[in-house]
């Protein structure tokens, strides 16, 4: 950014400057004038416009070849024709001049198209209204200016659209200049690159940087890698980040830095100098990582949280650091806990001199920091105004008035109050106090951590602190040890009474313990409740008979408390994992269980796959034991075929064949026992004659005429007509009918009995 610079026009020109190394034309807007030669003829570029001179020697040659032996009056009128054209040209040239030198362009122009605008040489452009939908590149050697001139840039997408000051390129924005996204309402990337050189004087940027919102894709702001930057008296707004300094040292003066999306301004491995900027509605003004900054005379003011420095060092004088107030934080800037500080610093070094820190959140918060605060105001913060954390604070000739808490808060590490300070109309809770951190480990009676357990510490009701220990049994707690009040009382808060208690969710029994301490540094205990706890067991799975598919049988299940309290309010699940690796709860039961007690449980189970499966007896407490592996247990189990009866298949047919061979030997048992019977001492006879064959006995036997024959027997037999025949014996054939009766009787209650034994098969 040194002496002049050289216009140059669009033609393959020289330059026309004055007589002096380093000078130019000083025509109309103090612009270049070029003189060149272009397709046989002479041309004027001056703001842009060319005006071609054709050779009017060379007509004038051809005039004097024609007309040589012409008169001097030949030759007079070839001169004053050519001088009236020349005259002409230059007249039309001067008027067109005119006309056109309020915005123009000299150099590289941008072009009409989506591609890149490079600038390869100086380039200036003024009182221009600029369309670009690509990028702008500066290389090595071009130089790019902007003369109250608005550059809108059509960005197609996030990301496809960069202003790029190479390594040897620079940038100058100047004079009301604006530079602003376009009609797709798209921000657009803005770098410095190392080595590149830049002016941003008395001009706007704005939409600059972007967050697509969607793929958690963003951009900075206008990055600065190079120590050549100068940005002063100019706004920069609605930027995703204000400016970006990266290993480099720029320049920022006299600047609006307001309502930017993430921060005002970022160092990171920066020493940038800041000075009499108005930084402000930015969810953070400044934040620094690694950095040596240096803030002078700026105000920074209604931001979510005024400055937060991080492994830095940093020097503020004058200025304001004011009306910092907690925001919802939803950019991600902040977290909750942090945000609404005046100063916030972690692991740095903090010098602050004659700096006016109010009405914020809280003034100034230092964390593993060192903080040497001098002759500064802390004035209506809503906090503290100043609390340190393991931190070394020095603090001489400071004002501390009407601060909500304590003007001064030591956390965690040692203090003292110079007696330069000043406490005026204090109506918080006082000057100082000194608090330190104290852990409380809290264990059961088996050594184990007790989660959920209230600790209270006690110092006879100056100070009662109550909290819950974490899942890990601790509770980590500001004990304060020394406090002086708003008119120099100081106060001791030593010894507490630390008590722990617990009531226990299964068997509602509070345990508790206390213990006695003095609080004069970050302090750790130990302590002890006599905590016992359950401990069920499932002791044994049984089942009433081997397991059938469809034979209902009874899972019989033991469970035990072998712990030292009661168990209430327990659920038993018993389940069936089968063959087909499903699994189904066969029964759930809530019970409760005194220590060194069982209980059974039985239950029906009717199985319906056969093969191998799995009895599954679970125990389920929504509180705690002394072991909880016991509380599953598993049983393998072989599920047998379903029995089958007599009258299903493939046993139908054979117990068919069975029963009625046993009735056919029935019924032939029953026919050769009535022969016998009846047949017994009866002699042969002649079937076809009805007599007797020769040897006969003498009983007599009636023919179908129930006639007696000659020499029969006395003995008389009835025939079809019932009646007795004359000389019949005494002893009637009736006799034989009743044993015949006798045979039938006998034969029917066989019968009987073999319907009796279909029946029972």
């Amino acid at each position: 950014m040194g002496g002049g610079r050289q216009g140059v026009g669009r033609g393959k020109g020289k330059r026309v400057r004055k007589w002096r190394e380093g000078g130019r034309w000083k025509g109309k807007d103090d612009r270049n004038l070029v003189i060149g030669k272009r397709e046989g003829a002479y041309y004027i570029s001056f703001l842009g416009t060319e005006k071609l001179f054709y050779c009017y020697w060379v007509y004038m040659s051809l005039w004097m070849v024609v007309f040589m032996k012409g008169s001097i009056k030949k030759w007079a009128l070839i001169l004053f024709t050519s001088f009236a054209l020349v005259t002409f040209d230059t007249i039309s040239l001067i008027i067109e001049l005119s006309m056109t030198s309020q915005g123009d362009i000299i150099g590289d122009f941008p072009p009409s198209d989506d591609s890149e605008w490079i600038i390869t040489q100086d380039t200036y452009v003024s009182n221009e209204n600029i369309t670009l939908h690509g990028n702008i590149i500066i290389n090595d050697g071009g130089i790019l200016t902007l003369d109250n001139t608005v550059l809108n840039i059509n960005a197609s997408n996030y990301g496809n659209a960069m202003i790029d000051v190479k390594n040897g390129g620079e940038l100058n924005i100047i004079n009301d200049s604006r530079i602003n996204q376009g009609q797709t309402k798209i921000n657009y990337d803005f770098w410095f690159e190392n080595g590149s050189v830049g002016l941003i004087q008395n001009s706007t940027i704005r939409d600059c940087g972007w967050d697509d919102g969607q793929t958690g894709q963003s951009s900075n702001g206008i990055l600065i890698e190079s120590n050549d930057v100068i940005i002063e008296n100019s706004t920069l707004t609605k930027n995703y980040i204000g400016i970006v300094a990266l290993r480099s040292s720029p320049i920022i003066n006299n600047n609006l830095i307001q309502d930017n999306r993430l921060y005002g301004v970022i160092l990171i491995n920066s020493s940038a100098q800041l000075t009499g900027n108005y930084i402000s509605i930015n969810p953070v003004g400044v934040i620094s990582y690694f950095s040596e900054p240096t803030l002078l005379d700026n105000e920074i003011v209604d931001c979510g949280d005024g400055a937060r420095f991080y492994f830095s060092h940093i020097h503020i004088s004058g200025g304001k650091v004011s009306s910092n107030s907690p925001n919802d934080c939803s950019t991600g800037a902040c977290s909750a806990e942090e945000s609404g500080k005046g100063i916030y610093v972690s692991a740095s070094n903090l010098s602050v001199k004659n700096v006016n820190i109010s009405e914020n959140s809280g003034g100034i918060i230092a964390i593993y920091s060192s903080l040497d605060v001098r002759s500064s105001l802390f004035l209506n913060n809503y906090d503290d105004g100043i609390m340190g954390e393991y931190s070394e604070i020095v603090l001489l000739n400071n004002i501390f008035t009407s601060n909500e808490d304590y003007a001064i808060r030591w956390r965690y590490t040692t203090f003292s109050v110079d007696e330069t300070n000043e406490f005026i109309q204090n109506d918080g809770l006082g000057r100082a106090i000194v608090e330190w951190g104290v852990q409380i480990n809290v264990t059961d009676s088996y050594g184990d951590k007790v989660a959920g357990a209230n600790v209270q510490l006690d110092n006879d009701g100056d100070s009662d602190i109550s909290q819950t220990t974490d899942p890990s049994g601790i509770v980590f707690v500001e004990v304060p040890e020394y406090e002086i009040s708003n008119d120099g009382t100081p106060k001791n808060y030593n010894p507490f009474t630390v008590t722990a208690s617990k009531t226990a969710p299964w068997d509602g029994v509070t345990y508790s313990n206390s213990t006695q301490i003095e609080v004069k540094d970050n302090y750790a205990t130990d302590l002890r409740i006599p905590l016992v706890k359950p401990d069920l067991k499932v002791e044994e799975i049984g089942f009433s008979e081997d397991p059938r598919v469809e034979d209902e049988v009874k899972i019989k299940v033991i469970i035990s408390n072998i712990g030292e309290a009661r168990a209430n309010n327990f659920m038993v699940i018993i389940s069936q994992k089968n063959p087909l690796n499903k699994t189904f709860v066969i029964h759930n039961t809530t019970i409760s269980l005194d220590p060194n007690n069982s209980t059974e449980i039985s239950v029906s189970w009717t199985p319906e796959t056969e093969g191998d499966s799995i009895i599954k007896v679970k125990i389920q407490t929504s509180y705690d034991e002394k072991d909880k592996a016991n509380n599953l247990l598993e049983k393998n189990v072989n599920v047998k075929e379903k029995a089958l009866l007599f009258y299903e298949e493939p046993y139908f047919m054979a117990t068919l064949v069975s029963i009625l061979i046993i009735l056919l030997g029935i019924a032939i048992y029953t026919r050769t026992l009535k022969k016998k019977e009846v047949g017994e001492g009866e002699e042969p006879y002649d079937g076809d004659k009805g007599e007797f064959e020769s040897g006969e006995t003498e009983d007599h036997y009636e023919d179908e005429e129930g006639g007696m024959k000659s020499g029969e027997s006395e003995v008389h037999h009835e025939g079809e007509k019932g009646g007795l025949e004359s000389g019949d014996s005494e002893e009637h054939f009736g006799g034989e009918e009743g044993l015949i009766k006798d045979e039938k009787a006998k034969v029917q209650n066989e019968g009987e009995d073999v319907k009796h034994v279909e029946r029972e098969g």
